[in-house]
């Protein structure tokens, strides 16, 4: 009652210092004004109240270690009430827009875990289901003799913006690595050498494992590059479909040599995404093309794996589950699964699936 606390100044100058401080590791914030009790006009417990989202306890003491003199010798201007911290779990986040609508998702990979971690944000009520016993799906990383092996994705590009902000917002920043980048293809007993961070024709034309028909014969592909260049977004595939119209190897066939293809475009799709060209789109090698020129590489210290660990950590998981059929009626989605308990029967508003197959 014998307190003062400056609202405006709190929300407009203060939470600008802690926003400031905690950059993109802060998820969320938000601050609200007390206005009463439990009771009609009675005096609220709190003045105010501010809610700051990170995504876990170390990054909190970290940031306010190094940001202590600034963050708490700021309080004496906007009040004399001794402060009240509280670190929690966040259980649940409902969110208005969304209705507490759930969704189902089938696959942990990074695409199941993510979609899965931003509905959660948005307010929707999430499970993931996965017929494996682990989360990352094709990015799994084991460790054996003191290395750390991928066995699927293995790097970041620079040009991968927004996942590379997602390691950051999930407390992996400081275990993002630059790579060299230099790739190996062993052929005919040997094994020839590539810088993948440099500009991709300086690369090609410096291939000891080509002939001069093999490197003039790539010149071909600077065409169809240029005219689908505006629609290779990787995160807006809408105007992808004038180039969706053959497979990698099919494209291949009509302007390179097989010794191009043979040798440098089919191990740099299976690199990429674990699949022949004849399995993947003429879309897909276009898109190398487009983003792989000149960009800078990046690893985790622990792993590709540890994204789909981090991400795993936020959201529900059910492994060792198997999806026989996903039907829907006017209710939503019908779920049917098994798993080590037997068969069962999950229920959603939605059903996503995020795998390969």
């Amino acid at each position: 009652e014998n307190g003062h606390f400056d609202i405006a100044y709190y929300r407009d100058h203060h939470m600008a210092l802690v926003r400031k401080a905690f950059g993109d590791r802060a998820c969320n914030i938000e601050v609200e004004e007390g206005l009463e009790g439990g009771k009609p006009d009675s005096l609220p417990p709190f003045v105010a109240i501010a809610h700051l989202q990170v995504d876990c306890i170390a990054t909190w003491h970290k940031v306010l270690q190094a940001n202590a003199q600034e963050l708490l010798g700021d309080v004496k201007n906007y009040t004399n009430i001794k402060p009240i911290m509280l670190l929690a779990n966040q259980m649940t986040h409902l969110n208005s827009k969304a209705n507490n609508k759930s969704v189902l998702i089938v696959g942990a990979g990074v695409c199941g875990l993510t979609a899965a971690y931003r509905l959660q944000q948005a307010g929707f009520s999430v499970q993931v289901v996965d017929s494996r016993d682990y989360a990352g799906g094709r990015t799994r990383t084991v460790k054996a003799n003191g290395f750390v092996v991928d066995q699927g994705a293995s790097l970041l590009v620079s040009s991968y913006t927004q996942a590379l902000q997602l390691a950051k917002e999930l407390g992996l920043g400081d275990q993002l690595v630059s790579l060299p980048g230099r790739a190996a293809t062993y052929i005919d007993g040997r094994f020839y050498y590539t810088n993948m961070g440099d500009n991709p024709v300086k690369a090609c034309l410096g291939a000891a494992y080509l002939d001069i028909k093999s490197k003039l014969s790539m010149m071909r592909m600077a065409l169809p590059l240029l005219k689908h260049q505006s629609t290779l977004n990787l995160y807006d595939i809408s105007g992808a479909a004038a180039s969706d119209v053959e497979t990698a190897h099919g494209f291949s066939a009509r302007l390179v040599t097989d010794a191009v293809y043979k040798r440098l475009i089919n191990p740099l799709l299976r690199g990429m995404y674990i699949a022949n060209g004849s399995d993947v789109s003429a879309t897909q090698l276009l898109w190398i093309l487009k983003n792989f020129s000149g960009v800078s590489l990046y690893g985790l210290t622990h792993g590709m794996q540890s994204l789909s660990n981090a991400l795993s950590e936020r959201v529900e998981v059910q492994y060792d589950t198997k999806v026989t059929r996903v039907d829907y009626d006017k209710n939503g989605a019908i779920v049917q699964v098994s798993g080590a308990a037997g068969d069962a029967t999950l229920k959603a508003d939605y059903c996503i699936v995020a795998t390969d197959g």
